[in-house]
């Protein structure tokens, strides 16, 4: 979006950023519950790609016009 490199869904979007030739998202994960902490496990269930991250190969990608 604008130039940088988002995974998106619906109206949310998290901006990616390449550290050591990988594409990398920063992001916090939080639940509100009604459960004790204690009893709750930390999970993230599945991050989906979209198809230009999909399509990527090993080397230099071209995504847009201007970003590689």
């Amino acid at each position: 979006m604008d130039g940088v490199p988002c995974l998106t869904k619906d109206d949310k979007q998290i901006e990616l950023f390449f550290k050591n030739n990988s594409l990398c998202a920063r992001g916090q994960i939080s639940v509100v519950s009604e459960l004790d902490a204690a009893a709750s496990k930390p999970a993230v269930g599945v991050v989906e790609l979209g198809m230009a991250l999909r399509r990527l190969v090993p080397g230099r990608n071209r995504i847009s016009p201007r970003l590689y």
